[in-house]
């Protein structure tokens, strides 16, 4: 079976739970670039844990990279804007 999964650069989702715990992602990354104008992709390595894509950002360790990363890019993928969680009802 020939799977792929996506990751946001800078998206802290993806960085739990750490791997200093066992956890590994499924292979291949497709990483969500952002770091210029427009969003761009990158296909890493099918090792699922590619130090040149996604693992780059999840330095020193665990837990001080989350500092600089955002719970506000998992909304952002592939061009959209998700929405967010406020709880309670349209009333």
């Amino acid at each position: 079976m020939n799977m792929r999964r996506m990751r946001r650069e800078k998206d802290i989702v993806p960085s739990i739970p750490p791997r200093s715990i066992g956890y590994r992602h499924m292979s291949t990354e497709i990483w969500n670039r952002h770091n210029t104008s427009d969003d761009y992709y990158v296909t890493c390595n099918g090792s699922g844990e590619d130090p040149d894509c996604g693992d780059s950002e999840e330095k020193p360790f665990f837990p001080f990279y989350l500092l600089h990363l955002s719970p506000a890019e998992h909304t952002r993928y592939m061009g959209y804007q998700g929405g967010g969680c406020t709880g309670g009802h349209d009333d």
